[in-house]
């Protein structure tokens, strides 16, 4: 992928298939301090995604803001358990 780049795979769940998300560096920086917000939050992938383009930058995740949870059978949950990823 592109150097200039941060890059990672997010599974989406509402279409079964793995996508490529990407961040230009120019934008994200080390050190920096960020709140992730997702429209919808299904499993968790897209946001555990994002909190890794984050750590690749050095950035510091201060939060996660959902607006929809559609809580799964398993998962409900799994994001505010992973406080560890912040």
């Amino acid at each position: 992928m592109d150097k200039e780049l941060y890059a990672t795979e997010v599974k989406s769940y509402t279409h079964n298939k793995v996508n490529h998300v990407v961040a230009s560096k120019k934008f994200l920086s080390e050190g920096e301090h960020i709140l992730i917000m997702d429209d919808f939050l299904a499993n968790g992938c897209a946001v555990e995604g994002l909190i890794d383009i984050a750590h690749q930058a050095g950035a510091i995740v201060e939060g996660v803001g959902i607006c929809i949870e559609e809580g799964l059978p398993g998962r409900r949950g799994t994001v505010s358990a992973r406080r560890d990823m912040m």
